[in-house]
């Protein structure tokens, strides 16, 4: 696991407490999955590609459930909270995350919810490139998947409770 799987981490435990398996689509490149969380009807999906063209594949998505961006979701790491940190957001920049620079792109609105996954700086002369592909240890590594366990529950409960509730109940520092 790398820090730039967080994402994939939490999208690995909504399925598993929505009963969602996902399958990937003849000819895309996504893998995709329906369940039911609470009696609300759950999608969940993660794209195929280099996270940072992931926004490629949201058209043949939101076009087959007949959805729009404001109906969007998307999960994801950031440099710019701690590592284990979580902070669920209505809309906004890329703030220099790729992957969402190419939802943006694709999508053409910044308006969609997401959840950032703090994945923390790297130490004072190290590169971006690295920390962020690269694997976290020990406390580190145990507060990212927290962060990820949380960040699907805080999907989860979008279904049933306004996003501000979800925003005072998950946000941290």
């Amino acid at each position: 696991m790398t820090r730039h799987n967080a994402g994939y981490m939490a999208v690995d435990a909504l399925c598993a407490a929505a009963a969602i398996s996902l399958k990937k689509p003849w000819l895309r490149r996504y893998s995709f999955g329906t369940g039911l969380y609470e009696g609300q009807t759950v999608h969940a999906a993660k794209p195929l590609t280099f996270m940072n063209a992931s926004g490629m594949v949201l058209p043949h998505i939101l076009a087959r459930l007949r959805l729009d961006a404001g109906n969007l979701l998307v999960i994801c790491d950031t440099l710019d909270l701690p590592a284990g940190a979580l902070r669920v957001k209505t809309k906004g920049s890329s703030a220099g995350q790729r992957g969402l620079e190419s939802v943006i792109r694709v999508l053409g609105t910044e308006n969609f919810l997401r959840i950032y996954i703090g994945i923390g700086r790297p130490a004072a002369g190290c590169d971006v490139i690295p920390h962020v592909l690269g694997e976290p240890a020990g406390e580190e590594a145990a507060a990212i998947e927290h962060a990820a366990r949380k960040a699907a529950a805080a999907a989860l409960r979008l279904g049933a409770t306004a996003v501000e509730g979800v925003m005072n109940e998950f946000n941290t520092r």
